[in-house]
């Protein structure tokens, strides 16, 4: 359970942007206050059916972006790299892999 929550934070952390305000509200208040359908339908004022359906859709949503664009699986092998980089015994590529890190610090 745990590996699907990381993994749709992961997705929204990458494709919030194309998301509508009213799936970022559901989404964030399921995912990030952890609040149950029922008190997500009574904060945006819809039925809790419509709240689980909503997240539902949503979380296919986000599936489908990676599955076509792969933000996150891309990021996830640049920081296995940069992971690398900054393993080695190689002094230039140690120092590269601490510039490759601080840039995608600034990403985020």
């Amino acid at each position: 359970m745990l590996d699907d929550f990381d993994r749709i934070n992961r997705l929204l952390d990458q494709y919030k942007s194309l998301l509508t305000d009213k799936q970022i509200e559901a989404m964030e208040l399921h995912y990030s206050s952890d609040l149950s359908y029922k008190e997500i339908a009574e904060e945006c004022g819809i039925s809790k059916a419509a709240a689980y359906d909503l997240i539902c859709r949503t979380e296919k949503t986000l599936e489908h972006y990676e599955e076509c664009l792969h933000l996150a699986e891309l990021s996830d092998k640049r920081n296995a790299v940069i992971e690398e980089m900054l393993q080695s015994n190689d002094q230039k590529c140690t120092l590269w892999g601490e510039k490759l890190r601080k840039l995608e610090e600034r990403e985020d």
